[in-house]
């Protein structure tokens, strides 16, 4: 009698689920992961948040990085972990929570995924302790726990993803696992382009072996065309990385041997703790610069060789009989998985370095040789599946007492590997609440490290960039002080803002001479400019190399914005084609079904994303002002976040600073909410411009800076009217910068912006 579908469900599943809790649950305290790069993450699903919210859905800028100067960075890193966690953000839980929720499935997806991919190939049982050895890896539980490596992490689900499918496609050959293999790869290359790097050749190995296997030909090619598929696919993400790549920091790792400092000798590789020790240092630190691989994988791996023997003398006996069914297939699995272990290791060892200066163009961009050690625990997983070989094979109820003692070792063995892994876990959470993740922690963060742009190194920074990354922040060592300039009218230009989106800027330029327009940004390939619809050359200028554009004499409409290279033009309609063309081809093979489901999944999508963007304000217009302080700076405009505020609300305020000349000076803005009386202060906030990151020392003549300030109502601020003024002053006298502009001129030199209204709640 044949089983309904729902007797034959595999019960291995919700095991592997359930056995892959203790990875997951430290995640889930108060607070955020304490790790080496996790907040990173989580500051760039901020800013991939408000992207969404500004109308742009594949920002491969975030403005807000780097002080405000911009950082390319989704041009460069693999971006799909962060719409996962976005996706998980927009069904409602915050970033911190979202990022903890991304990491957990892919800790729980890698696992099943491993499950899915070994139970074809050993067995249910030997898949079930592949699947929790591969889920408590030490590196893997490192890589979430010390590391935070959000992206790496995530790349355990695909590479047994990809095993998996192409495995299908050598036992079925259905166009169905065509598009699997595709996916899979595609998706790694997304989520990791560094472990698509060095799982490719694995991928490949495999390819070779199955067809060693079958001799099936057109396997071959199928697995071959899914490749194609999956680079194209991926070629909106690849081609601007292969073509932009030299024109960021992220070029000097194509030359640099610092990975000599990671390579391990022998000895030192192998630790002999009884636990894993997570070291805060470790893979980075002198003291410790590589991750160590724990006797029990070795002794694993041991026992794994010696199944192999076992195997190829050819076992007697009722469990030799079962393993001699498909015992080629089985050898030369073993074969391979062994391989792979051997030659990971052997790449994170000083035995290496002739391979890694002979291929060091291409191997320097990993920078830490222990990025092997993913591959380490992809096969020490397998071949310790292999070693529970016969049980996989077992049928029916025939479970005799040698049965069962497998299975207790096999248990043993899983708790004693869970035990190794998770006795010494990182598991002291970060305090960090939701209200805590802003642009201006990130700022403080990169700050008080002497970094830029969420990321430890200069890798984002543009090559046309002079000042080190670490003064970006400060105002110039070696200035000397001068008496500014006093303008005459000739020399003073006038903005009148227009629409400012997430990356694009509209204003209308009058001057009575050519002028270089800087904005507060990072020259970099993608800015366009144009003037009175005409395109004209943009170019770095200064040592912070901001984008400038020169605007002829007269009266002219000036736009920029972030666009399209050739390159990112040529890889948008290449996947944007292969996906039409896969979506084309399933409708054609599958008709209705395809139909129904590109068509509700694209409705589910489009309307989530729609309902987490609303009211889609995606650009604002400020209010104009053209205030000139002493010819030195200009308050071209201003807005705010809200019409009416309550009192407990945070009033938002964004200034638009027009430089007229630079200054020796590091001028205050000061922004404070005062009674209609102007008697009383309410709110106020004062300091440096652009939260204290950009000194005015700083600034260009003909920088436009974009200044937000945040001003706190108290609750007990009584409903009214209340005036709101705006204005700079020298810090050492505390004397406000004169307003030469007849027309707002007031005693106390502050501008008034205007009148905000507080509404009883």
């Amino acid at each position: 009698m044949r089983l309904s579908r729902a007797t034959r469900f595999d019960l291995n599943y919700v095991w592997v689920l359930l056995l892959g809790l203790p990875a997951v649950l430290p995640l889930f305290q108060s607070g955020y992961l304490d790790s080496h790069d996790g907040l990173f993450h989580l500051y760039r699903l901020a800013a991939l948040d408000k992207a969404f919210k500004g109308g742009v859905f594949y920002p491969r800028l975030f403005p807000d990085f780097a002080f405000g100067y911009g950082h390319a960075v989704l041009n460069y890193y693999s971006p799909l972990t962060y719409y996962v966690a976005q996706a998980f953000h927009m069904l409602g839980p915050g970033y911190i929570l979202s990022i903890k929720l991304t990491f957990a499935a892919g800790f729980l997806l890698g696992a099943v995924a491993m499950y899915l991919y070994a139970k074809g190939v050993l067995g249910r049982y030997p898949a079930l302790i592949a699947a929790v050895v591969y889920t408590y890896f030490a590196y893997h539980l490192a890589d979430t726990h010390l590391r935070g490596a959000l992206a790496e992490a995530f790349a355990f689900v695909f590479m047994p993803l990809c095993l998996w499918a192409m495995h299908r496609l050598f036992t079925r050959g259905r166009s169905l696992d065509v598009i699997l293999l595709a996916l899979s790869y595609a998706g790694l290359i997304l989520t990791h382009n560094l472990t698509a790097l060095i799982f490719t050749p694995v991928l490949l190995g495999y390819l070779a072996l199955l067809w060693f296997l079958s001799r099936r030909g057109k396997s071959v090619l199928l697995a071959l065309l899914s490749s194609v598929i999956a680079v194209g696919l991926t070629a909106f993400y690849w081609l601007p990385v292969l073509t932009e790549t030299r024109y960021v920091g992220l070029a000097a790792n194509l030359g640099s041997q610092g990975y000599q400092r990671h390579l391990a000798s022998l000895v030192g590789f192998i630790s002999l703790s009884p636990v894993f020790r997570y070291l805060p240092d470790l893979g980075g630190g002198v003291d410790n610069p590589f991750y160590p691989l724990g006797l029990i994988y070795v002794l694993l791996i041991l026992a794994a060789a010696g199944v192999l023997v076992w195997l190829l003398k050819g076992p007697t006996g009722e469990a030799g009989s079962q393993v001699r069914t498909d015992s080629r297939r089985t050898r030369w699995h073993v074969v391979f998985f062994l391989g792979v272990t051997l030659a990971s290791i052997f790449m994170m060892l000083s035995y290496s370095l002739p391979v890694w200066r002979l291929a060091q163009p291409i191997l320097a961009s990993l920078q830490y040789p222990w990025r092997f050690m993913s591959l380490t625990s992809l096969g020490v997983a397998m071949l310790t599946g292999c070693l529970f070989l016969s049980l996989g094979k077992v049928a029916g109820d025939r479970t005799d007492w040698r049965t069962w003692r497998r299975y207790g070792l096999g248990l043993g063995l899983l708790l004693l590997l869970m035990v190794y892994a998770l006795a010494d876990l990182p598991t002291q959470p970060l305090p960090l609440e939701e209200e805590q993740v802003t642009v201006v922690r990130m700022w403080e963060e990169d700050f008080a490290a002497r970094q830029i742009g969420a990321t430890w190194t200069a890798e984002y920074v543009p090559i046309w960039v002079e000042a080190d990354r670490s003064v970006v922040g400060l105002p110039p060592a070696d200035l000397v002080p001068f008496a500014p300039k006093d303008l005459s009218p000739d020399e003073t230009p006038h903005l009148t803002l227009g629409k400012q989106g997430f990356v694009s800027s509209e204003m209308q330029v009058s001057s009575a001479q050519r002028f270089p327009l800087r904005f507060h940004t990072f020259y970099f390939l993608g800015w366009k400019a144009y003037v009175d619809g005409r395109e004209v050359e943009v170019y770095p200028s200064g040592d912070l190399a901001l984008l400038t554009v020169d605007v002829p004499a007269g009266e002219h409409t000036v736009e920029v914005s972030f666009e399209d290279t050739p390159p990112r033009l040529v890889g948008n309609v290449v996947s944007l084609l292969v996906a039409l063309g896969l979506i084309g081809f399933a409708i054609f093979r599958w008709r209705i079904k395809a139909i129904v489901v590109v068509a509700v999944g694209g409705l589910l999508v489009g309307a989530l994303v729609a309902w987490h963007s609303r009211p889609f304000s995606f650009s604002t217009t400020p209010q104009q002002k053209g205030v000139n302080l002493e010819d030195q700076v200009q308050l071209v405009g201003y807005s705010l976040d809200q019409e009416a505020y309550h009192p407990g609300d945070t009033i938002h305020v964004t200034l638009y600073w027009l430089a007229l000349q630079e200054m020796s000076q590091n001028y205050k803005v000061f922004v404070h909410l005062m009674d209609e009386g102007t008697s009383t202060m309410w709110a106020q906030h004062d300091g440096d411009p652009v939260e204290g990151f950009t000194p005015t020392t700083r600034w260009l003549a003909g920088e436009l800076v974009v200044d937000h300030h945040a001003l706190y109502i108290p609750p007990e601020a009584p409903p009214g009217r209340y005036k709101l003024f705006t204005g700079m002053y020298e810090f050492e006298t505390m004397r406000n910068l004169t307003i030469l502009t007849p027309e707002v001129a007031s005693p106390g030199n502050r501008i008034l912006l205007q009148d905000v209204e507080v509404v009883p709640r």
